[in-house]
């Protein structure tokens, strides 16, 4: 079984549902695909992650090891908020919440500081329901990777 036709279930789950306040509803199709793969297989390694949303239970599942995952490139934290509902650990939130100069990325790289500003208090609110397993990490990834051991 190998479910692609799931893997844009973020823009499915946008078009087929309203927004929850602060949380969204699991997206239709992906609880199908789950049920089907459950029946064959453990979700990874031996299938492909059906969604991205799926990401964060495989990481559970399989590279718990040292309790912390790190998303780089948060912006408004949509994805972040789904992922911390499934990690039980410390998950960093990476972004810079900034103009880049000589960034080409002309699509999310937001000139406004009051842009800037709005995104990062949208993904603060975002995962607020997880407390304080949250670390929202303000910087470009390769400035504060110096932050984190390996592991």
């Amino acid at each position: 079984l190998k479910p692609n036709w799931l893997k844009p279930c973020m823009s499915l789950q946008r078009s087929l549902w309203m927004d929850a306040p602060g949380r969204r509803p699991p997206c239709p199709f992906r609880l199908l695909a789950l049920t089907l793969i459950s029946r064959t297989a453990a979700l990874w390694p031996t299938d492909p992650v059906p969604c991205r949303d799926d990401l964060a239970v495989v990481a559970q599942r399989h590279f718990y090891r040292t309790g912390q995952a790190a998303e780089i490139g948060v912006l408004k934290g949509e994805f972040a908020g789904t992922n911390v509902d499934r990690w039980r650990g410390l998950y960093f939130m990476i972004d810079s919440w900034a103009y880049r100069p000589g960034d080409d990325d002309v699509d999310l790289n937001y000139k406004s500081d009051v842009d800037n500003r709005r995104h990062y208090m949208m993904a603060k609110r975002r995962v607020r329901h997880a407390g304080n397993r949250t670390r929202l990490v303000r910087g470009l990834s390769t400035d504060v990777a110096g932050q984190f051991e390996d592991g």
